[in-house]
């Protein structure tokens, strides 16, 4: 590099007079000594300095006596860094330069280079790397995605130190200069990849309408989401998988579909033309696209003004299209000026294609033990969110975003070696979920059969921050370490439930307990740290098997009884004590037969225990099995059965006098014992009112019983009915404004306001 720049040069002149003796000055330029009555000048040098590049030497120029050393501050402005320095035969010690004991007038040259570099690409035929060009500083890393063309895969990455994990190539943070990557791409002759394994061929598309073509997104901005960042779709899934699946996308930029938004929206925004608005739009993109090579359709639409498609997705591949154009999965995205996409949510939905259900929390007040059953009834846990599992994304997507190991296991993302069931009590060795280490990641522990001969499970995984998603990409929360317990969704579906707490539930020193499941577990000792962070956890498994242990099947007249089975599967000899109901609505259930109680039962040996229904309105109670070794326990539900007269629109009805927000705010069990108990007027027959009854008085009446306003960004407080949804006892119907589109249904365990009603 041609050196230029500027000079600075102080340069003092000393003299030193003789005194009254008359000694003569002497201007040779040499050491003076004082010989013969004369006095001579001491000699000094002159240090000056060049700069070359954005810094500055201080100070930028010395004047210092012979034989003596002197030392100057370099200072590199943002961006640049000391390369070289030369002169005045010094050293260089940090930022600090020392010159050598100076004889004479010397230069010191200082270089100032950039710290920053440009990483270029190229690609062969058959695919494309982004970005194109990159610049970084020292230290920094560098991603880029690849990408093949259909009947392409790729074949290798050269160029700049790094590695290629799934389509991402990532720099080394030891690259300091600029340097080039060549990616190339070779002919698919492999099978094609799966579900859930290898390339995700990926179209994404803005949608829009001819009544509403606003673009409220670029499609850079898609790119950035789905593609071109650190924080995108892609990295996500590549992480989440150890590099065993990743996003090919393809982009289009703003489609406008044949019909209007109102084709697909109205008035009554519930009523989203779901089916018409697919196919529609599948067909409009066949026009361009050919979607035969494609795996996954992701549709990021802009809201109707009279309605809005929300966030969802398809957990199953399905066939879209007027003339069936593609066969895959389908992801929506959308509403609300574009107000589901961000990171955390599209992952979210993303997520749900890969066959990946919900996650959800119980906030749990007490300390250790606690236990999953009917946690509201036992005063220690409450429902919190149907969204709320805290420690993954298909729970609070935007604050926790690595997805559980249970998912990861479920997509093939962990081999079946790295998942450990714990049939036996003992002591299991758990690594750190976010690393790419070969041990165990996941802890099953089997804790009974539920609906369908469904198995039930205790999960447990360890995460710390050390993972790039659980650390600081999509707003992480991550502690240092945690342990978290999850356990399977007893009523058949596949979702996940944890306990969450404001303090740690599980860790060293603090035991996990379930007495009601006879499961403990317990840290022997936590080792490492980061990536390597393990934990040695002993578990104690269940001694006696209860099949199956939830009930969801009381939805008839004629199906009011149930018979369970109890077997000891661990202990030598064991003997059932006691059998009891217990729960909520305990006075729904009668033990009708026990073969079990006082029973003593070898290993492989079980009884049976039969329960019948008398109560017929919705009912959720439990059956509680106690041995000599351990409680086990029988979640039981019901629907509605009771004989309801069909809605009469026009029967006369009386409402409780009470305008909101004076009403109580209670959960549904006990607003239906509270209309059940209310004396009013003389009048002791007031009771919930049917979801009819609610949405005729405030949302169909031309002048609603009052008003129920739901402010912007404001939900009002709902009213409860006591209607439940056809499929689902634990959930209750309910009216939260008085536009039409205001009413849903929810967990009976959250709180809503009453209002009370009576035939007349």
């Amino acid at each position: 590099m041609e050196l230029s720049g500027k000079v600075v040069a102080l340069i003092l002149i000393l003299s030193s007079c003789g005194g009254d003796s008359g000694g003569s000055e002497d201007s040779s330029g040499s050491g003076g000594t004082a010989t013969g009555g004369s006095i001579q000048t001491p000699t000094t040098y002159t240090i000056t300095s060049s700069v070359v590049g954005e810094g500055t030497i201080n100070p930028s120029a010395q004047t210092v006596d012979a034989q003596t050393t002197f030392s100057f501050t370099l200072t590199p402005d943002d961006g640049y860094t000391v390369d070289m320095v030369d002169g005045c035969e010094g050293s260089l010690i940090d930022n600090t330069y020392t010159t050598s004991a100076i004889t004479a007038n010397c230069t010191i040259t200082v270089n100032f280079k950039t710290t920053n570099y440009e990483i270029s690409t190229s690609s062969s035929t058959g695919g494309l790397i982004t970005p194109l060009i990159k610049t970084l500083e020292q230290g920094e890393t560098a991603y880029f995605t690849l990408t093949s063309d259909a009947g392409y895969v790729i074949d290798s990455v050269i160029g700049c130190t790094g590695t290629l994990e799934g389509n991402i190539f990532q720099t080394d943070q030891f690259n300091t200069e600029d340097c080039s990557v060549n990616a190339t791409f070779t002919p698919n002759d492999q099978e094609p990849s799966s579900d859930s394994i290898g390339a995700q061929r990926t179209l994404v598309a803005l949608i829009n309408f001819p009544d509403n073509k606003d673009e409220t997104m670029s499609l850079e901005d898609i790119k950035n989401l789905i593609r071109d960042n650190d924080n995108s779709l892609n990295q996500f899934l590549v992480k989440n998988s150890n590099g065993k699946a990743w996003i090919e996308a393809e982009f289009l930029d703003w489609v406008t579909l044949e019909q209007n938004s109102t084709s697909y929206f109205n008035e009554n925004s519930d009523l989203y033309s779901k089916d018409s608005f697919h196919d529609d739009a599948i067909s409009k993109l066949s026009q361009t696209t050919n979607l035969t090579n494609i795996d996954r359709i992701m549709l990021i639409v802009k809201d109707g003004y009279l309605g809005h498609p929300g966030c969802y997705a398809y957990k199953t591949a399905i066939t879209l299209g007027n003339n069936d154009e593609f066969t895959g999965y389908l992801t929506v995205t959308g509403g609300y000026d574009m107000g589901c996409n961000r990171a955390g949510r599209i992952a979210h939905e993303f997520g749900h294609t890969f066959g990946f259900d919900h996650s959800s929390s119980h906030w749990c007040d007490g300390v250790s033990p606690v236990s999953f059953i009917d946690t509201n009834y036992l005063d220690k846990c409450s429902f919190f969110n149907s969204y709320s599992g805290f420690y993954d994304t298909m729970g609070a997507d935007t604050y926790n975003p690595m997805l559980s190991s249970v998912w990861r296991h479920k997509a093939g993302w962990f081999e079946d070696s790295q998942v450990v069931t714990a049939e036996e009590s003992g002591t299991y060795t758990l690594e750190q979920s976010s690393s790419s280490s070969s041990g165990f990641k996941l802890i099953k522990v089997p804790i009974g059969t539920g609906l369908n001969e469904q198995p039930l499970y205790y999960y447990l995984e360890l995460r710390n921050k050390s993972g790039v998603f659980d650390n600081s990409k999509l707003d992480a929360v991550a502690r240092d370490y945690e342990f978290i317990v999850r356990f399977s969704d007893f009523n058949g579906t596949d979702d996940l439930r944890d306990l969450y707490q404001s303090a740690t539930l599980f860790d060293v020193g603090l035991d996990y307990i379930d007495e009601y499941r006879g499961v403990s577990f317990s840290v022997e000792s936590l080792y490492g740290s980061g990536s390597s962070l393990a934990a040695n956890i002993n578990i104690d498994v269940p001694r006696f098997a209860v099949a199956p242990q939830r009930v969801y099947e009381f939805s008839d007249p004629d199906d009011l009884e149930k018979t369970f089975s109890v077997k000891n599967v661990k202990a030598e000899q064991s003997e059932v004590v006691s059998v009891q109901v217990t729960g909520r609505n305990a006075d729904a259930f009668e033990v009708k037969e026990v073969a079990c109680t006082g029973v003593t039962l070898d290993v492989g040996d079980e009884c049976s225990i039969s329960i019948e229904r008398v109560g017929l309105t919705g009912v959720y109670a439990s059956i509680m099995v106690e041995t000599n070794v351990e409680k086990q326990v029988i979640e039981l539900s019901g629907l509605d059965i009771s004989v309801v007269e069909p809605y009469d629109p026009d029967a006369l009805v009386e409402w409780e006098d009470n305008k909101l927000p004076e009403g109580p705010e209670i959960n549904w069990y006990s607003a239906v014992t509270y209309c059940e108990e209310l004396t009013l007027n003389a009048n002791q027959d007031w009771r919930l009112p049917r979801i009819e009854e609610l949405r005729a008085a405030f949302q169909f009446a031309e002048e609603p019983l009052f008003v129920l306003t739901v402010e912007e960004n404001v939900s009002a407080t709902p009213l409860w009915s006591i209607t439940e949804p056809p499929d689902n006892s634990l959930n209750a119907y309910k009216v939260y404004g008085n536009g039409t589109a205001h009413w849903s249904n929810g967990s009976k365990n959250n709180n809503a306001r009453v209002l009370c009603i009576r035939s007349l």
